[in-house]
């Protein structure tokens, strides 16, 4: 996760799962744990025709926010982490530090 102003990484999160369907049928089954109103929901996915969900299975949140590593963009919608690249190393460090 990344605050958007900064471009700085303010977290990351381990995804439980994936949720694909017609835009209304995601938002009346999310809205609700994503503190949406479902009309605001439908609004969002703007007439796609395919709506998704991502749910967490744990979130972290860093103790300061991270610059992104030179040459990384950051990403238009959410973005896989390649293991081993300069996200990835940010990320574990982190990690690594906050473990002690």
């Amino acid at each position: 996760m990344y605050a958007t102003g900064d471009q700085l990484i303010s977290g990351w999160f381990e995804v439980q799962d994936l949720a694909f369907g017609a835009p209304r049928d995601v938002c009346l089954m999310f809205s609700a744990s994503a503190g949406l109103d479902p009309a605001d929901c439908e609004r969002y996915f703007g007439g796609a025709k395919t709506g998704t969900a991502i749910t967490f299975r744990r979130v972290f949140k860093v103790s300061r926010p991270l610059p992104l590593p030179v040459g990384v963009s950051p990403p238009r919608s959410y973005q896989r982490i390649p293991p081993h690249g300069a996200l990835w190393q940010a990320v574990h460090w982190e990690v690594d530090r906050r473990n002690g």
